[in-house]
C-alpha cells in the first residue's frame, strides 16, 4: 500500500476550490434523470433549501435517451449476473439440496484455523473501530464552518 500510495503521490497535483453548497439529489424511478431535492448551504447561517417541485439541472433532458437506458440496464444485468460475465451467482452449486445439508465447504481449513481467521477478523474490526473512533474525535474539534471572511 505505501508503494502504491509513493507512486500515485509521484504525479498527484493536489487542488483546492471553495465549496458553497451540497445537493440532495433524487429521481423517480429508473428511468429520468436526477433533480436537486434541497440545496445545502455551507456557513453559519445555512438552512437548509427545500425545492417542491425538484429543480432540474440546466440543459439536462427529461428522459434518459434510449441508448443510456439499453447500456445502463445491460451493466445492471451484468452487475446483478444475468449478463453472465463474472457476476451475480456461482455457476456449479447444487440444486435441490435437503434441509440443512449445506454441501460441501468451498475451503479446506480446520475448525481451528476458521476460529483463528474469525479472531483475526474481530480485531481487524476493533483496531478499524478505534481508528473512526480517533478521526471522529479530532474532526469534532474542528469547526466546520469557520469562514476567513469574518461570516
Amino acid at each position: 500500500a505505501l508503494h502504491g500510495q509513493m507512486e500515485v503521490e509521484s504525479w498527484w497535483k493536489s487542488i483546492e476550490f471553495d465549496v458553497e453548497e451540497i445537493y440532495v439529489l433524487k429521481r423517480h424511478g429508473d428511468d429520468g434523470q436526477f433533480k436537486i431535492l434541497a440545496t445545502l448551504p455551507l456557513g453559519r447561517a445555512a438552512q437548509v433549501i427545500e425545492h417542491d417541485p425538484l429543480l432540474a439541472f440546466p440543459g439536462m433532458p427529461d428522459v434518459e435517451e434510449k441508448w443510456v437506458r439499453e447500456e445502463r440496464m445491460a451493466l445492471k444485468a451484468r452487475r446483478n449476473g444475468n449478463g453472465r460475465r463474472g457476476g451475480g451467482r456461482r455457476s456449479g452449486r447444487r440444486k435441490n439440496k435437503k434441509d440443512g445439508d449445506r454441501g460441501s465447504s468451498r475451503t479446506m481449513d480446520t475448525p481451528e484455523e476458521i476460529a483463528k481467521k474469525r479472531a483475526e477478523r474481530a480485531a481487524k474490526r476493533e483496531r478499524l473501530a478505534a481508528e473512526a473512533a480517533a478521526i471522529t474525535a479530532a474532526i469534532e474539534g474542528i469547526d466546520l464552518y469557520n469562514n476567513d471572511d469574518g461570516e
